[in-house]
């Protein structure tokens, strides 16, 4: 393992620029029995031009997609609101879009909460035909192990009223919700993020952001919720008056959280919780919960400069282990070792300020011989559930 014992090293893979993001309509049968019969939807997908071999054509508008993960991009369902369309909230969803991710809001269950529960899932059942289907738009488009759902009001109770019959969903995201619980049957047991505005006065933060925030019970990741000020309503939150700064941060929080916990990039915790975030002035409250500690860099690593590594736990001490690769992993009474424990050892010690985060200081040498060095790293954490425990791991490579 090269100089590993010296070194100060950490770091993801590169945030990518913005993408240009194209949106269209699309009306697919829905085979799945509940719902609407047809599943009117407006789809927003990252593309770079109109020419090339991998050209789509969506009525009179060809379109190439932009360079994709092999499997497909992470895919996420937007629900919309009451009396609302999923096309009515295209600044959100353009920048989910341009993030790296497929997002389908659909246009259907305007004033009924059921039938938009039933179409979210049946969403996903056609969007997975869609990108089997070789004439289809969104041939290879749809990476079916990496699903999100995200909503806004009335949406946001469909999104966890949907979660009971999960048809993969990996994450969830409330803008304002209306809580559910206590009324309906309704689960939200994967990573979730709400965001509320302290001036909403029609799904408040004591009667239903905060419940919905309390009764959801993630079983790995973490849950977080964001308070903007007084200025923050209930539809400036969402978008609806042009780019306030409580959609912007709220747009960047959302995008950030679907990053990380789909797989993007495990540096999009940053624009959740990071130094940035706290030192808002919009931002007056925020609570999280942490069910699996979470590590991530502000930035990659680059020769001779400096970088911060980031570990989410809860109140207590904690310790980052250091080793050259990523391993399928070793059970132990701390949960899951993912660092080939001959080489692993700890590189950093401290302890969560506060019950949100660790952060470490790194330095890289300016050492050419550097560049292509890979790494990873693990935290040993307290959670909300245990007072040490293995949680998820970040692997990187230096750059120049």
């Amino acid at each position: 393992m090269r100089l590993l014992a010296t070194l100060m090293l950490a770091g993801v893979a590169a945030g990518q620029a913005p993408l240009p993001v194209a949106s269209f309509d699309v009306a697919w049968n829905n085979a799945t029995g509940a719902g609407s019969a047809v599943l009117a939807t407006r789809v927003f997908l990252p593309v770079v031009s109109a020419v090339g071999d991998d050209a789509v054509s969506v009525g009179a508008t060809a379109l190439a997609p932009a360079i994709r993960p092999a499997r497909g991009w992470p895919t996420i369902v937007f629900l919309h609101g009451f009396g609302l369309q999923g096309r009515d909230y295209s600044p959100l969803c353009r920048q989910l879009a341009s993030q790296g991710l497929l997002v389908l809001a659909p246009d259907t269950g305007v004033y009924d909460y059921m039938t938009l529960t039933h179409d979210a899932l049946a969403n996903v059942d056609a969007a997975l035909v869609a990108s089997g289907d070789p004439a289809s738009p969104l041939h290879g488009m749809v990476d079916v192990g990496r699903l999100g759902v995200a909503g806004h009001s009335m949406g946001a109770a469909c999104m966890a009223i949907a979660m009971t019959a999960n048809p993969g969903f990996r994450c969830a995201y409330a803008i304002a919700p209306v809580s559910p619980f206590g009324y309906l049957p309704a689960v939200v047991d994967v990573p979730v993020g709400v965001a509320v505005g302290a001036g909403d006065t029609i799904t408040s933060w004591s009667q239903h952001a905060l419940p919905f925030y309390d009764q959801s019970t993630p079983r790995s990741g973490m849950k977080m919720i964001h308070c903007f000020d007084a200025s923050s309503t209930h539809m400036t939150i969402a978008g609806f008056t042009g780019d306030t700064p409580d959609f912007a941060r709220t747009a960047d929080i959302c995008a950030g959280f679907f990053q990380h916990f789909l797989g993007v990039d495990d540096g999009g915790m940053e624009r959740c919780i990071g130094p940035a975030v706290f030192a808002d002035p919009t931002l007056v409250t925020h609570e999280q919960t942490v069910v699996e500690s979470r590590i991530w860099l502000a930035a990659p690593p680059r020769i001779g400069q400096l970088t911060r590594v980031s570990v989410a736990a809860a109140s207590g001490s904690l310790a980052i282990l250091v080793a050259d690769t990523l391993t399928t992993g070793l059970p132990t009474v701390y949960g899951t070792l993912l660092l080939d424990p001959a080489v692993a050892f700890a590189w950093a010690i401290g302890s969560a300020s506060r019950g949100r985060r660790m952060d470490a200081v790194l330095v890289v040498p300016n050492a050419p011989s550097l560049i292509g060095l890979s790494m990873a790293m693990q935290p040993l954490a307290p959670t909300s559930s245990a007072a040490i425990r293995f949680g998820d791991a970040t692997a990187f490579v230096v750059g120049p």
